[in-house]
């Protein structure tokens, strides 16, 4: 599509995540960017806060656990005057355990000198960098689902932090027994 004419010097300065998701390795730190639509004559601020994923993403990633998989965090981003972008960090914590890639949000809001975009937010999705342990079929991560027990034997999981005195030996931060 080719557009000819002069843009309108009056629209609104949009205010966006300059892509729907960003991708991080564990343990490294999310860059997450926030694109104006146009440069501004005056520096333009964004408030923003990390949130967790409620639903699956449309490559299955579970959503990622605050404090366990990235550090919750909120603050402000300024766009200078005269710029178009700038870049939040947001560390993600490795784990150390194999698991399945998992997603978190950056929700903006709170625009100054520009009005938010259409989709306020970004997707943030933590590529494991953790190998499989050889011989573990489950981990009861997300606890028993999909398995029974025999008879009356009922399967029930619990969380143990590893500073506690019932942790095992080389667990990781926390872990489901």
């Amino acid at each position: 599509v080719t557009l000819f004419g002069t843009a309108d010097p009056n629209r609104p300065i949009a205010v966006n995540p300059a892509r729907a998701v960003f991708t991080v390795e564990e343990g490294a730190d999310a860059q997450v960017g926030v694109r104006l639509s146009r440069t501004s004559d005056t520096d333009v601020t964004v408030s923003w806060r990390t949130e967790a994923a409620t639903e699956r993403t449309s490559t299955e990633d579970p959503p990622a656990t605050p404090d366990r998989d990235y550090v919750s965090g909120s603050g402000t981003v300024t766009i200078p005057a005269g710029s178009r972008e700038a870049t939040i960090t947001v560390p993600t914590i490795d784990d150390g355990k194999d698991e399945v890639d998992e997603t978190f949000l950056v929700r903006f809001s709170d625009a100054v000198d520009a009005q938010l975009g259409t989709v306020p937010v970004a997707r943030v999705s933590i590529t494991d960098d953790d190998a499989p342990v050889d011989g573990l079929i489950d981990d009861f991560e997300n606890g028993t689902t999909g398995l029974d027990g025999l008879g009356e034997a009922e399967l029930a999981t619990r969380e143990i932090a590893a500073s506690v005195p019932d942790a095992y030996p080389g667990q990781d931060s926390f872990e489901n027994v």
